[in-house]
């Protein structure tokens, strides 16, 4: 579970869960025995009254006054009573059950009041004696109703479940119920979990995007005016991502304008060495060959800056151009063998299938040709640089470029780091060797334009092994445009 929504969602959904059921089941549970001791009050202190009430009203206005006491009594309380004699005769009310007619004969014998509680009914028998000396029961279902009760549930649930009517409802509507909250409570769970990590999500595209080059990148400002901590992390990451573009666009024109500035006396220096060797009539001079080198390796270091600048500010983008890899492979691969074969190495093509990549073919040249030339310089002696061009992914809709040398490689916590500009490796990268140190680095930012990447890695049996990977389809280089 690697979603921050969803863990802060499913906690707070299961801490109210867990509170509710934790509330329900404790009120059912502390209620009863309250609301049992209340109800028994409530009878000791009614049934009495009213059982003596109707005794005097029987000896006074007779069997008719009776029956209306007990009526306007059943219809008022919403009770089921009858008022027998001591012989189990029926006075008023409703005819009795035999189970209310037994508690009442009971009731006669002992003369005081039974309760029982059978199938969720109620059931009373008070027994009384009338002013005449006559003894009587009222006996019946009574429900016991305390003040504020809903008739027949005698129980007093606290505020928030007698809202819900939790426990005034049979098992089916209460799972109803119940269902009914934890849904709700799930919905605003989720609505809160989505306002809280609502930064968060903007925080982390802008730092993916920044993370990838994109400079520009902001948080920007919470939708609402949303004040707290997170949209104060958002407001620090936009300053600070103000502040890096500030400082990389100074030193990309710095690098840009160092460059420019560096061609002009170049190339006179250049034209100086030429009419030198003119005025020399074709002698060899060790002097005017070493300025000449340096001249060259100056010329090229300028050239790569010149690229990576371009790269880096945007005005190099890739065209939308079909690229036929394979020939783009071969041709970079027949350069670098002619380049290798006086320092006796090779470049080797092991594998090369027909494929073609959108993008602009300068670039993609400059990024694979890059790696074969480095991988020339540091390949040893009397070895081959082996090149390998394959379609991978379930689709065939990735090209694989490998290119393996012969020589040190490079340690394995340095192999993140040669991409970098100007990174040199102690030991296979010294500056005799001729690279400039940034041949990698254009590499990866022309892949990375065309939405490739590129990784090193040691090869087993020694040597380094750079890969590029591109999205490209299978065709042959007749269905692409020719380099």
């Amino acid at each position: 579970m690697r979603s921050l929504v969803l863990k802060i969602f499913i906690w707070f959904w299961a801490a109210m869960a867990l509170v509710g059921m934790a509330l329900y089941f404790t009120t059912r549970a502390t209620i009863s025995e309250q609301v049992e001791r209340r109800e028994r009050q409530w009878i000791g202190m009614t049934m009495p009254l009213v059982a003596q009430r109707a005794a005097d009203i029987l000896e006074r206005d007779g069997p008719s006054g009776l029956r209306r006491n007990i009526n306007r009594l059943n219809r008022r309380r919403r009770f089921n009573v009858s008022f027998l004699n001591e012989a189990g005769e029926l006075l008023a009310g409703p005819v009795p059950s035999s189970r209310v007619r037994n508690l009442a004969a009971r009731a006669a014998r002992s003369n005081d009041r039974l309760v029982e509680i059978v199938q969720g009914e109620r059931l009373v028998a008070q027994s009384v004696v009338s002013p005449a000396g006559r003894r009587f029961v009222l006996a019946g279902d009574i429900r016991a109703r305390l003040p504020g009760n809903p008739p027949g549930r005698p129980r007093r649930p606290l505020p928030i479940l007698r809202a819900l009517g939790i426990l005034d409802a049979d098992i089916q509507t209460q799972v109803l119920r119940i269902l009914a909250v934890f849904l709700t409570a799930g919905l605003v769970c989720y609505g809160l979990a989505c306002y809280l990590t609502a930064p968060l999500k903007k925080l982390r595209t802008a730092t993916r995007k920044l993370a990838d080059g994109d400079l520009a990148a902001r948080v920007g400002k919470a939708p609402g005016g949303r004040q707290d901590e997170l949209t104060e992390l958002g407001h620090d990451f936009d300053q600070m991502a103000e502040r890096i573009q500030i400082m990389v666009g100074a030193q990309r024109r710095l690098l840009s304008d160092i460059s420019h500035e560096l061609r002009s006396p170049l190339a006179r220096l250049n034209v100086a060495l030429a009419l030198i060797r003119q005025r020399m009539k074709g002698r060899s001079d060790d002097e005017l060959d070493r300025i000449e080198l340096e001249a060259g390796r100056l010329n090229e270091l300028i050239g790569h800056l010149l690229t990576l600048s371009r790269i880096e500010s945007g005005t190099m983008a890739p065209a939308r151009n079909d690229i036929a890899l394979d020939q783009l492979v071969a041709e970079v691969v027949a350069d670098a063998e002619y380049e290798a074969r006086g320092s006796g190495k090779a470049v080797r093509i092991l594998c090369s299938q027909a494929c073609v990549a959108l993008g602009n073919r300068e670039l993609l040249r400059s990024a694979v040709e890059n790696v074969v030339r480095n991988a020339v310089y540091y390949t040893a002696d009397e070895t081959a640089v082996e090149v390998e061009l394959k379609l991978a992914g379930a689709n065939r809709d990735m090209a694989v470029i490998t290119v393996r040398d012969r020589g040190d490689g490079v340690r394995e916590s340095e192999l993140g780091e040669i991409f970098r500009p100007f990174y040199r490796v102690a030991a296979a990268r010294e500056r005799q060797s001729g690279g400039t140190g940034l041949g990698l680095t254009i590499t990866r930012q022309a892949v990375q334009l065309h939405n490739g990447s590129v990784a090193a890695s040691n090869a087993s049996g020694g040597g380094l092994r750079i890969e590029i990977r591109l999205p490209a389809r299978p065709g042959s280089t007749g269905s692409a445009e020719p380099l």
